[in-house]
Order: C-alpha cells, then structure tokens, then sequence
C-alpha cells in the first residue's frame, strides 16, 4: 500500500514537472527581455542626465505685483539633445485633428460600479510619435479624464517582445481566440476592414491596412492605428452621480495639464482613489467650488485664468533668450514645484505654455505670506539628487520609476529601430 501510494506520488510530482517546465520558457524569455530593457533604461537615463547643465540665467515673476518673487525659473541645458526625432504634442495632434479621442463603449456597463481606470479609445492619423503628459486632462465624454502616465502613442512604438495578437472588431479587441486564417475586423468612423494588432503592457495597438466603407479599391487603403489610453476620472461625480446614458458626447477634446501636485500624486499613487482625493484637496486650495468635483472648471475662474496668462505672457522670454534649452526647474516662493526635462529641444518648446500653466497653478496654491524664497543652491542640490539616482523600477513599456529617498521622479522612453531613447524626465521634492 505505502509503495503503491509513493508511486501516485511520484507521478503526480513528475506530471507537475513535466508540464510546468515548458510553460516557464516564454516566462523566462519575457523575464530576459525585460532585465535587458531595464538595463538599457538605466543606461540612457544615466547617460542623459549626465549631460543636463543649469544655465546662468535666472527669471523671477512677481504675478501680484507685492514685490516679492512669486515664481522663478532655471532654464537647463543637455550636451546631447536629440535633434532628429520631430514629435507631436497631445495638444497639437488634437488641434490638427490628427487624433480622435473617444469613450471606449467596453465601459457603458460599468458605469454603476465605476472601475479603477477609466480608458479612452483614440485613433491617431499622423506618423510621426506622439507625446502625451502625464496629468494632461481631457474634457467631454461621459466624464473628463486625466492620464495617469505619460507615453508616446502611435504605431512602432513601445515594448512589443511580449505581445499578444488579438481579434479587433468595432470597438477594439473582442474576446475571441485568434485564428490566423481569420484577421479580426474593425470599424472606425468611416473606415472599415480587416487588420492584425498587438498588444502589450503600455496598452494595445491596432496595424493593418483598411479599406474605405464606400470604396473597395485597393488603393485606397489606408493605415488606421487604434490605441487603447489607460486613464483616470478627473471628475468624480459627473459619471457616478449623474450617470450619463449612451447617445451623450463621448468625444473628448484637450483641456490642459493639471498641477504639479497632482502630476506629483500620480507619480506615488496611480490609482483612481487617491486622483480624486488629490484633486479634491487641490480644489479646497485654489478656492474652486466645482459641482461635478471636476479638476478642469479650476481654468474657468477668472483669477487663476489671469495668472496663468501672465505667466504664459511673460515667460516667453525664458525660450527667446535660451536657444536650445530642454527642460527646466520651478520654483514658488517658499519651495522647489517641480523640474521637466526633455531630450527633444523641439518637444520642450513645444510643450512649454503647458508646462506653465501647470506651475501656475502650483503657485496659486502656495501660502503667499511666506517671504522666504528658493535660493539657487537648493535647485543645485536638487538636480544634483536627480542625477545621483541609480536605481529604476519599470512600471510599463514607455515608464521607468526614478527611486530616490529625496524625490519622487519618473521617465517615459521608448523603442524603434533606432532603438531605446529618452522623451521626458519629470522630477518633485519627496517633502
């Protein structure tokens, strides 16, 4: 009986084994690819911060005409900025109507239990790489969101060694198992056909060659990218209160980018809780009394609408006079907000207004009776901190957590065939 039972035993210990190997293999590939990445991750943010310089020059703003500095700006420089890869901002695309941003219909039903993330469906028309922020907002759909990581969008573009292809029908990916014989369908706006896509831990995306619904010709096939963009509700009770039913707006247009204490929160605690208590508390601090608790109504008070184009104004003068500068560090008058930094000299120009309009509103909420001011050797401790950082820990394809005990600060990158390179660097005091 005991032998017969060791043997049941053994076999059982064997299948297990037998069955378990093969299926750690992928794991160990993927576990390989993604050491290999982190490797190459550490080395271009190591690489590039090396090379970022404070410039001389310092601007200083007095927006309520007090005589006391309510804002300061050091402009940073790179030794190796990237002057080849041409981007498209978030903002722009939308403006050029190159990207369509829309409710993506998997979450009608969800909506009275409302999820941890809130994604969008976007379809990008352009070629070129497209940035979006971390904290940019957009408004419309059933409520306005925010995204709760930066990334580059658009087809070629992120981490694909583990993805997984899948069907596509109207809406996105459906639940089908794929057949090779059988490519998924798709259908947006006025396009539709069949198409293959991938998938990966940055989101999915949608390749393939697409044929207009009122034209079969083969010439007119044209590539019709469709991403789905993890986000977050940035207004609370418009979606659980008032629970907006199909055939209301579900497109969505640019609204701005939120302040850096919100970037800051998203960066520690990405989750949806902890953006609505962030903005909760940001509007208590602005003074904005918003009904739908929804952070974009703060750029409908007319006070804050005149700092933020003051600085917007009078900050031009920081690119006119700095050439090639991509990136600098913000201060209020009592503390350091926040610093972005750039590969693309280009992109930072680019995304410039916005990222004033984020300090803006970092400024706004500072305790104005304060007289103390950030004084140049704090910003040089402080970038000396964000260049001593040696340690990165992935948080999906496109991001990298920057671990340190004194900031709290993230990366976005991404890979082509040119390979790994650096987009965006952003960084905030931990205290």
């Amino acid at each position: 009986m005991k032998s017969r039972l060791e043997k049941i035993v053994r076999a059982f210990v064997l299948g297990i084994l037998v069955f378990a190997i093969p299926s750690s293999e992928p794991n160990a590939a993927l576990a390989r690819t993604r050491k290999r990445y982190k490797v190459q991750a550490k080395e271009t943010v190591t690489r590039f911060l090396s090379s970022v310089k404070l410039v001389k020059k310092t601007y200083n703003f007095d927006h309520n005409g007090d005589g006391l500095i309510d804002m300061s700006i050091y402009p940073l420089k790179t030794e190796n900025p990237d002057l080849k890869t041409k981007y498209l901002t978030l903002e722009e695309a939308v403006r050029k109507k190159q990207l369509i941003l829309r409710e993506n219909p998997k979450l009608s039903d969800a909506r009275k239990d409302p999820p941890s993330s809130y994604s969008i469906f976007a379809q990008y028309l352009g070629s070129r790489p497209l940035y979006y922020p971390r904290g940019g907002q957009i408004r419309g759909g059933w409520q306005n969101r925010g995204f709760r990581r930066g990334g580059i969008l658009g087809s070629g573009y992120g981490d694909r060694d583990s993805g997984r292809r899948r069907y596509y029908d109207r809406y996105g990916p459906s639940r089908r198992r794929y057949d090779r014989r059988s490519p998924g369908y798709y259908r947006f706006g006025n396009f539709s056909g069949i198409g293959l896509g991938y998938s990966d831990s940055s989101g999915f995306g949608l390749t393939g060659m697409f044929r207009s619904a009122h034209n079969t010709d083969s010439s007119e096939a044209v590539e019709q990218p469709g991403f789905e963009i993890d986000a977050l509700c940035f207004e609370k009770w418009r979606l659980i209160e008032e629970s907006r039913k199909l055939g209301e707006p579900e497109y969505f247009y640019y609204a701005g980018m939120a302040s850096p204490f919100v970037r800051k929160e998203l960066v520690l605690f990405p989750n949806q809780t902890k953006a609505h208590i962030a903005i909760e508390k940001e509007l208590r601090r602005l003074g904005i009394h918003s009904k739908t608790k929804a952070f974009a109504d703060v750029f409908k008070n007319e006070h804050i609408k005149k700092v933020v184009d003051y600085y917007i104004a009078n900050s031009k003068e920081v690119l006119e006079k700095n050439k090639g500068i991509s990136g600098m560090i913000v201060t209020s008058r009592n503390r350091i907000l926040c610093a972005d930094i750039y590969a693309s000299p280009d992109l930072f120009k680019k995304m410039f207004s916005q990222l004033m309009q984020s300090a803006a509103l970092g400024v706004c909420q500072t305790h104005q009776k304060s007289r103390k001011h950030s004084g140049e050797a704090d910003v040089e401790e402080f970038l000396h901190s964000l260049k001593s950082v040696e340690k990165l820990k992935r948080e999906t394809a496109q991001t990298y957590r920057l671990c340190s005990p004194r900031l709290v600060s993230e990366a976005v990158l991404y890979s082509d065939e040119d390979g790994m390179r650096l987009v965006h660097i952003e960084a905030y005091p931990r205290s």
